[in-house]
């Protein structure tokens, strides 16, 4: 699923259409739906996906696989449209790509928020730039598995906020200060520590 403010295209408005499928109503409505096939690695997601479609009166072509591998049986394909976040660009998409085509993947090597992309591609390989930040959930085989065990975890003490996480991501250039915390009379941050 992806944020709606950041699938637009201008011929659709997105409001019309449910989260799931919405890309691929979008899309269909700017490019037509036989131009249009959208891989959901979750069975009941894309299920979801086609009915939502469906009550569009639209009925792209949504397969069930692993959007890593692309879909090669409709390749070589003009764009390439990630709705998941990628550490890295899979080469399958470069590979179902026609040269001088375009892959347009959020990219997050890390966890947290990344950069869109733009890239166009070559016969082997895709260059381009970046475009601004933003947040999507990564690709399932991306995912890290970042484990992280504190010291004395049985005897930490546990605290909650009512801090809106908005708050802290709109900060902007002010996050670090955001982020700061006062605990015990002393100031930890993101950032080393001044006092």
């Amino acid at each position: 699923m992806t944020e709606p403010d950041l699938v637009t295209i201008c011929a659709v408005s997105a409001a019309v259409y449910p989260v799931s499928g919405r890309t691929a109503a979008l899309l269909s409505a700017r490019v037509g739906e036989q131009n249009v096939t959208s891989v959901e690695v979750d069975a009941d997601v894309a299920q979801q996906a086609i009915t939502n479609l469906e009550k569009a009166g639209l009925a792209p072509h949504v397969v069930v696989a692993d959007g890593a591998a692309g879909f090669d049986d409709h390749a070589l394909y003009e764009r390439v449209h990630a709705t998941v976040a990628v550490a890295e660009i899979p080469y399958a998409w470069v590979e179902q790509t026609r040269p001088g085509g375009v892959i347009v993947p959020p990219w997050q090597p890390l966890r947290g928020h990344g950069l869109m992309m733009r890239l166009t591609t070559t016969r082997d390989a895709v260059h381009g730039r970046f475009h601004g930040p933003t947040g999507y959930m990564m690709l399932r085989s991306h995912r890290a598995e970042l484990v992280w065990q504190a010291r004395h975890l049985d005897e930490a003490d546990k605290s909650g906020t009512t801090l809106d996480p908005r708050t802290v991501f709109e900060a902007g250039p002010a996050r670090p200060k955001a982020m700061t915390m006062r605990s015990a009379g002393r100031v930890h941050s993101s950032r080393a520590c001044r006092r």
